[in-house]
């Protein structure tokens, strides 16, 4: 099942429950929307919180290029705990994680590590 989140009508992502009882929360950004000083995705306190208090484990965001869809995908806790996590320094209510500290994210996949290594 999959049930929007939105703010004040603003759409922010999607939480998603497999029938396995395993859930996941979606944020939906455009790639524009990364914090460039620091190379990192940036979620809402308020929006950690309540996944920690769903039980939802994993957090991620969702961007479009066209067709393409690119996920990055990590425990909710790196927000908190990982040493690179930080504060959004223009937004209290936020915290961010550097990019490559995604335990998944688009660089990973197969497909990226093989075309990479056919333009070498």
């Amino acid at each position: 099942m999959r049930y929007p989140h939105s703010v004040n009508g603003r759409f922010y992502g999607n939480w998603h429950y497999l029938p396995s009882g395993k859930a996941l929360y979606l944020a939906h950004r455009r790639p524009s929307e990364v914090f460039h000083r620091r190379t990192a995705w940036c979620i809402d306190v308020r929006t950690l919180e309540e996944a920690k208090t769903r039980g939802i484990s994993y957090i991620g965001v969702v961007t479009r290029n066209g067709k393409k869809r690119n996920f990055w995908i990590t425990l909710v806790e790196d927000f908190f705990t990982d040493p690179h996590s930080f504060s959004h320094f223009g937004d209290t209510r936020q915290r961010g994680l550097p990019l490559s500290r995604f335990r998944i994210n688009p660089s990973a996949t197969a497909s990226a590590i093989a075309s990479a290594m056919s333009l070498r």
